[in-house]
């Protein structure tokens, strides 16, 4: 999907033939293109992401530690860093219907990389929230985004 982000009066002549140019050389107008305006916000980060994923393997070994297992086919499993991730997505984030043209495919779950910076504030929050009721401490370094973001917000 292509987007232009706009932030200034003297770009949007630039964009606007930037725009003409593309559609008419890339389109094949067998179906129609739609053009929505809407405020840009900026994506979630990769550090953020990346202190996701520490927390994700933090919980999994945590819960390992405590003993914490579910049971499948008979067995007691201990969760892992990609069953964390799923489990806790789930529950904070939720799912979706995921159209493409005709075909829907129900129920799967929302992806972090279309959160926005505060969506994925807010979900970080939510996990370091869930974990320290479970008595998990999870490493914040001092100078990481969340950190930062977390203190301007109590600023």
């Amino acid at each position: 999907m292509n987007f232009y982000k706009i932030n200034s009066r003297e770009k949007v002549q630039q964009i606007l033939d930037n725009l003409a140019n593309n559609l008419i050389q890339n389109w094949d107008f067998t179906h129609p293109v739609q053009i929505e305006f809407k405020e840009y916000k900026n994506p979630r980060s990769l550090s953020q992401n990346a202190l996701l994923h520490v927390w994700f393997d933090d919980i999994a070994k945590a819960m390992k530690q405590k003993g914490f297992t579910y049971e499948m086919d008979g067995s007691q499993i201990h969760l892992s860093k990609d069953d964390v991730k799923l489990m806790l997505k789930h529950k904070f984030l939720g799912v979706k219907d995921i159209v493409r043209g005709k075909l829907v495919i129900p129920d799967q779950l929302v992806s972090t990389s279309n959160l926005d910076k505060g969506e994925m504030m807010h979900f970080l929050s939510e996990v370091y929230n869930w974990a320290f009721d479970r008595g998990i401490q999870l490493k914040t370094p001092e100078d990481s985004e969340y950190m930062k973001l977390r203190k301007a917000q109590n600023a």
